[in-house]
């Protein structure tokens, strides 16, 4: 079983569902990891549906610019594709 945290925080997300929303300002962060039961982080890559709204370093997700709708990001782990609807707001 593997879950979505974010900001190493609660909500933690099972990936029974496979998707999160968030929501940040143009400037902020957040760190998307997967973990497994045992809280050990697996190394994914995330990419974005829509370019120059967000920027990805590893798991930080930083807001660039606002976005209508969001960006949708996402990642694949052992065969099955992840994702998580970021909302870039000013």
């Amino acid at each position: 079983t593997y879950f979505l945290k974010v900001n190493n925080a609660d909500p933690i997300y099972p990936f029974d569902d496979y998707s999160c929303e968030v929501s940040i300002k143009v400037g902020g962060s957040i760190l998307l990891t997967i973990e497994n039961e045992m809280g050990a982080r697996m190394n994914v890559t995330w990419t974005a549906s829509k370019d120059g709204f967000v920027s990805i370093d590893g798991n930080t997700v930083k807001g660039v610019a606002a976005v209508n709708g969001g960006v949708i990001l996402t990642t694949t782990y052992e065969g099955q594709t992840f994702s998580c609807l970021v909302r870039v707001s000013e």
